[in-house]
């Protein structure tokens, strides 16, 4: 009698009657993956969890769903990572353009930093920072880095001592912007700096040009930071079943008379004493225990019966 299917046998065995095993576990791959990636982008501190969860959880399902062929795991797993990819792309540039940063430092010397318009029209324009300053006699500084990677370095105005402002007309290109301040102590011996936490802006570019240029990017960070796991468990699982593959072939070869050559017990060829394949079919050979070890072993098992 047979025993009973549990609720996976039962699923998996109704998914390929109705031929849809594989694109059912593809969608539900894609789906869990997505959800991931949302946290990761709009929750920053689960990003440690989304990538090791994506990079997991990709090939786990596909195994879940008895997809063991690694030809198949391989090409589902990186055909997933492409669609995630401009997924990624995707939700990384709506959170840039939804937002509208407002920057201070830690002690709050400084505050209400922003940049006016946020978003422009993908032409040279004006835009104009500032920065609310509650030291006197202190001038802060305007940093602004393009896509590029150049730093450019402003000193600001004011009119009343309090909000400070800086007026640039900018190129086409998304940047990113802080403020700094140096101060010194009463006595004027010892200066410092301080700075404001850093965000993008402004963004002088379309969003659809922003998507396709950071596709690439997407596409490097995808296989980089989850890829690279599910292609490294996709390979410690198929070395496990090789592994089991190959102790499921294992033939044993039986003890010979000493001074005699053991034979192979699938081609009957003689062959040399404690190679672990046949030279002849290839068998995978293991050997009968010696008569003393078995002898060892049955004393072994009566002392714990005695005992």
């Amino acid at each position: 009698m047979s025993e009973p299917k549990n609720f996976q046998e039962k699923l998996l065995d109704t998914l390929r009657k109705k031929k849809i095993l594989i694109p059912t576990a593809f969608a539900v791959v894609v789906v869990i993956d997505i959800f991931l990636l949302y946290s990761m982008i709009y929750y920053p501190e689960n990003s440690c969890l989304a990538v090791m969860g994506v990079g997991a959880l990709t090939p786990f399902i596909f195994i879940w769903f008895k997809i063991t062929n690694i030809k198949k795991l391989l090409i589902l797993t990186t055909v997933v990572f492409l669609i995630l990819s401009p997924v990624l792309a995707g939700m990384a540039t709506e959170k840039l353009y939804s937002g509208n940063p407002i920057l201070y430092s830690k002690d709050e010397i400084m505050k209400e930093g922003k940049v006016i318009p946020y978003i422009g029209n993908g032409e040279e324009m004006s835009f104009n920072f500032s920065v609310v300053v509650s030291l006197s006699n202190a001038t802060p500084y305007l940093n602004l880095t393009d896509m590029y990677g150049n730093k450019h370095h402003y000193p600001m105005n004011t009119t009343d001592n309090i909000t400070y402002y800086r007026e640039l007309n900018l190129d086409k290109g998304v940047y990113a912007f802080y403020f700094s301040i140096k101060t010194s102590n009463t006595n004027n011996t010892s200066t410092e700096w301080i700075y404001t936490l850093w965000d993008y802006g402004p963004l002088n570019m379309e969003k659809g040009d922003y998507f396709v240029q950071t596709l690439l990017p997407a596409f490097l960070a995808t296989f980089i930071y989850f890829g690279l796991l599910s292609y490294i468990l996709i390979g410690m699982y198929w070395w496990t079943q090789v592994a089991k593959e190959k102790k499921r072939r294992m033939v044993t070869v039986k003890r010979t008379e000493e001074g005699e050559s053991p034979v192979c017990p699938v081609c009957g060829n003689k062959i040399p004493t404690g190679i672990e394949k046949c030279p002849y079919c290839g068998a995978e050979l293991e050997y009968e225990p010696e008569a003393e070890e078995e002898k060892e072993e049955s004393g072994e098992e009566t002392d714990e019966t005695e005992g």
